[in-house]
């Protein structure tokens, strides 16, 4: 099969897809140029081979061949004050009515970048890494079904010293009323965004919550009525309720020692077998200020293989849930970091060389909707180019 004959597939499919998914969700946009560049750009990400620059974009695109098309595109893109979040908000419905929505997972992940102007850029040791790094930290929520996952929203963490220094605000563009400092804030933020596009959600959150603050989290998604899956730190105190586990019930302690400690009661799952899980009722020990109350909750531990040392700890509030059913949805973190290295990293989720805080929101935005379009072509991911290179990215989460 020659190069020529996969362009021309891809062309067909995309032209398709591309032309569908942005006549329909730029449609919020009020400007008629703004709509036309928005769906040059998604094609841009599509088609341009190797790093999704501006310059790489508008050469692919129907732009003149001058520094002008690379002006307009970097001006809608970086400094255009069109807003992202009803064509985001257009993107969730969209796909849940595409698709049958499994979850929502909302995960985090560390990009490397160089320099340290890029909005949000901190300096520190990240653990995953093993290094101290020039890092953003990202959130994203995916919604993931059968059928597809795909980002629908995003967050950037934005560490204390950019809100506190009005003039490095002002210069990336952030806006006065952010304030969304830590990832826990992040995290809470999408699942609000959700609930608030999509109305009371039926179907869970699942997130690796081990560099959030759980205790501050649970009662705000339990006050929004979110089903949940979360995995936690091992340290995260919880209180056994379960009279299976004699006198370790009725005191506060770590999840991963309670698991350790009663780990004669597990169970072999999966279709062989060869995975080992506990599962108990508890009580999370939770910010009684945020009104978490006691509420009763289910921990899984699972271990890998019976040699395994230190199981995965999850906790969720769905108790009618059986155990198969929770360690599936514990799988979709990992689905999602498979769909973002074969398909986010070749729509750009990466290449974003700006450095506003608009400019950020406005490239994820329309990543997300080049990876929609991807995901939907039944030959999507075979038609993408290449990545450039190995992503520096790793899913952040603290010990």
């Amino acid at each position: 099969m020659t190069s020529s004959y996969m362009e021309d597939i891809a062309g067909a499919v995309y032209d398709d897809g591309v032309r569908e998914v942005c006549n329909t969700l730029l449609a919020t946009l009020p400007r008629a140029d703004h709509r036309t560049l928005g769906e040059l750009y998604v094609r841009g990400l599509l088609h341009a081979p190797g790093r999704k620059t501006i310059r790489n974009i508008a050469s692919v695109a129907a732009l003149p061949e001058s520094s002008a098309g690379e002006q307009r595109l970097h001006h809608f893109i970086s400094k255009s004050t069109w807003d992202w979040r009803p064509v985001r908000a257009a993107l969730t419905r969209y796909l849940h009515d595409a698709a049958s929505a499994g979850a929502w997972v909302v995960q985090p992940r560390i990009v490397e970048k160089s320099g340290e102007h890029s909005v949000g850029v901190r300096n520190s040791v990240v653990p995953c890494l093993g290094r101290t790094v020039n890092h953003q930290h990202v959130l994203a929520i995916w919604l993931v079904g059968p059928e597809l996952a795909c980002p629908v929203n995003w967050r950037l963490v934005l560490p204390r010293d950019w809100l506190t220094d009005d003039g490095r605000r002002r210069k990336v563009g952030i806006p006065d009323h952010v304030d969304c400092v830590s990832p826990t804030e992040c995290a809470i933020s999408l699942v609000s965004d959700t609930v608030a596009t999509m109305g009371r959600l039926r179907r869970p959150v699942v997130m690796d919550a081990r560099d959030v603050d759980t205790a501050a989290m649970i009662p705000r998604l339990t006050r929004r009525q979110v089903p949940y899956l979360l995995r936690l730190r091992g340290g995260t105190p919880v209180v056994a309720g379960d009279p299976a586990v004699g006198r370790y019930g009725g005191q506060a302690m770590p999840a991963q020692r309670l698991a350790e400690l009663v780990k004669g009661l597990r169970q072999p799952v999966g279709d062989k077998g060869e995975r080992l899980a506990l599962r108990l009722q508890v009580t999370p020990t939770l910010n009684q200020a945020d009104g978490g109350g006691q509420a009763r909750h289910v921990m899984v531990a699972v271990w890998d293989t019976a040699a395994s040392t230190s199981p995965h700890v999850w906790l969720t509030n769905m108790t009618d849930a059986d155990t198969d059913a929770l360690l599936g949805l514990s799988r979709l973190t990992q689905r999602v970091d498979g769909s973002f290295a074969a398909v986010s990293t070749r729509v750009g989720a990466l290449d974003f060389e700006g450095r506003t805080f608009q400019g950020w929101h406005h490239h994820k935005t329309l990543v997300s909707l080049a990876h929609a379009i991807a995901e939907l072509s039944l030959e999507g991911e075979a038609c993408l180019p290449a990545p450039a290179g190995p992503a520096p990215i790793c899913t952040a989460v603290a010990q």
